[in-house]
């Protein structure tokens, strides 16, 4: 009996150690976004690319810091690897918003993706390091320029608090949109 303890407590240990040893996510980039700390998140990513060049998580976020760092030829390589793996995914649709932020058709595609996915939205759309409303913030930015008011309001009464009987054929309802849009909280 005794030897049968010791087996499972070994085994449960071995379990626990294995599965640090897997998950590129226990300290990783996206921690080091969160914190702004951008060159730190972008070598952690690239380390941890080496070691796990699969991951949605990984690619997302080395697409992203290649983003912030101007260098749009690796950001759109990593987001084309994390498009290929999974295209429907938030960090594939997070990277869009900003990547194709110029084409605003392409981002309207990728937002309406997103908002596509949820009933409810999450708090947070990538990790725990980019909130939702980042994604929406970005996205709506791009309906409003896209003169898609009706749309951008529609998603406007399903997340805030917006009131519900605003004509968007009216300029001061339209100003009323974007206020809304411009004080989401990120």
């Amino acid at each position: 009996m005794e030897n049968n303890k010791t087996l499972l407590i070994a085994f449960v240990l071995i379990a626990i150690a294995a599965c640090s040893l897997v998950n590129p996510l226990s300290e990783d980039g996206w921690v080091y976004v969160k914190e702004d700390n951008l060159s730190k998140a972008h070598a952690k990513f690239l380390e941890d690319f080496s070691r796990f060049p699969d991951s949605l998580d990984i690619m997302g976020g080395l697409s992203y810091t290649f983003l912030v760092f101007n260098e749009m030829d690796s950001s759109k390589h990593y987001l084309d690897l994390t498009r290929a793996k999974e295209k429907d995914n938030n960090f594939f649709i997070f990277a869009s918003l900003l990547y194709f932020r110029d084409e605003p058709d392409s981002a309207s595609f990728q937002y309406r993706k997103f908002v596509s996915k949820y009933s409810s939205f999450p708090l947070y759309a990538v990790r725990d390091a980019i909130k939702s409303n980042t994604l929406h913030k970005l996205g709506l930015t791009t309906e409003i320029l896209r003169d898609s008011f009706d749309y951008a309001y529609g998603v406007l009464k399903r997340i805030t608090e917006i009131d519900d009987s605003l004509n968007m054929n009216l300029d001061e309802d339209r100003f009323l949109v974007i206020e809304y849009i411009n004080s989401l909280e990120e």
